[in-house]
């Protein structure tokens, strides 16, 4: 019970640590993305630092379990991530900012062109990852070309950015004399990770700072991501048995606790392009990237990774399949609304528990 117990404190220690690590790493990724129009700073720089954590974590995950094993706790990790920003995220987000949106006369009425751009995306990656996890191994050309993938997402997002003109251009902030009291001690802003008040206390933004605050929030998720990785297969071994089921579940709600917390602030603040492409965003970012550079960097090393028949394998499909269908319904009902009310952020949370009790419950027994 002890090792239970330590490893479970462990998580949630972690899951704190990423958290507070996602937060330096977004606050500098809203300065070098602050001239970026709605829809794409939510899907690229937010999704990248809310899914750094899937990296990890699915990195370790790997290497520690090495093989078929790890490779379906991995993409379990990822899976069950994509599964909480797909449903969870953008149900929470309708459902705090709902009276906020209310008392100002305003609707929720996001960008469906976006939300149809990066949920078909997704769909793509999904029937893609679904290919994959059909072969008989997976090599480093295939992971490139799983990695490549994002590559086509991003080029049509950097055609966006071309096109757009922001209104006001942004300059960076500067502090005044409030803020100087308010800055908290340097001791007290390493304890919150707050990488920018450690390294550059005083100092405004500039590409330079926020490149290395970018840097170091990164080397904080990295360890952060360890620590869990360790603990979800110290989970596992606990209860005999595999690492699938602790990383559908407790790894992935560890990882996704950054992108809903910056979805639901993006949300407050009225920007629910950002929020819900963010959510998106994440989902595609874990596919391409979080699952195809571990893997990558894997076969590189040890040569092709074999797929061996089995139970996991099976599970990890079943998984997949169901992640499509999950996907086509939250896209619908997020898209075709003329607004979005409490009762869809309550039917995407419904969803969530029903892929839960009726998909991963089932696969316990299996």
């Amino acid at each position: 019970m002890e090792t239970l117990l330590i490893a479970l404190g462990t998580i949630l220690g972690a899951s704190y640590a990423i958290h507070l690590a996602a937060s330096s790493f977004e606050e500098a990724a809203n300065f070098l993305g602050r001239n970026m129009p709605p829809g794409v700073k939510g899907a690229t720089l937010n999704a990248i630092a809310s899914s750094l954590p899937e990296v990890f974590t699915t990195f370790f995950l790997l290497f520690y379990l090495g093989d078929t094993i790890g490779f379906a706790s991995g993409l379990a990790t990822c899976a069950g991530s994509a599964m909480f920003n797909m449903t969870v995220i953008p149900g929470l987000c309708i459902l705090f900012t709902a009276s906020v949106v209310k008392q100002r006369g305003e609707t929720i009425s996001p960008n469906k062109k976006l939300i149809l751009r990066d949920g078909a995306f997704f769909v793509v990656a999904e029937a893609i990852l679904l290919y994959v996890v059909g072969l008989n191994a997976i090599s480093a050309v295939v992971s490139g070309l799983l990695m490549l993938g994002y590559g086509f997402y991003g080029a049509t997002l950097i055609r966006q950015v071309r096109k757009f003109s922001p209104p006001h251009p942004q300059t960076p902030m500067e502090h005044d004399a409030e803020d100087e009291d308010e800055r908290p001690a340097r001791w007290w802003a390493l304890l919150q990770l707050d990488t920018r008040n450690v390294l550059f206390p005083g100092r405004d933004w500039t590409s330079t700072t926020a490149t290395v605050v970018l840097l170091a929030a990164t080397l904080f998720l990295g360890i952060a991501c360890d620590f869990l990785a360790k603990a979800v297969v110290d989970v596992a071994r606990y209860f005999d048995i595999s690492p699938f089921f602790s990383a559908v579940i407790l790894a992935a709600a560890g990882t996704s606790i950054p992108d809903a917390l910056l979805s639901i602030k993006d949300a407050q603040k009225g920007n629910y392009e950002d929020a819900l492409s963010n959510a998106f965003g994440s989902n595609i970012f874990n596919i391409f990237v979080a699952l195809g550079l571990p893997v990558f960097v894997y076969t590189l090393i040890n040569g092709p990774l074999p797929l061996e028949a089995g139970v996991d394998m099976e599970r990890v499909k079943t998984l997949c399949m169901s992640l499509i269908g999950v996907s086509i319904i939250a896209v619908s009902i997020l898209a075709f609304p003329g607004k979005l009310t409490r009762r869809h952020g309550g039917a995407l949370l419904g969803i969530y528990g029903i892929w839960a009790l009726g998909t991963v419950l089932p696969l316990a027994f299996s």
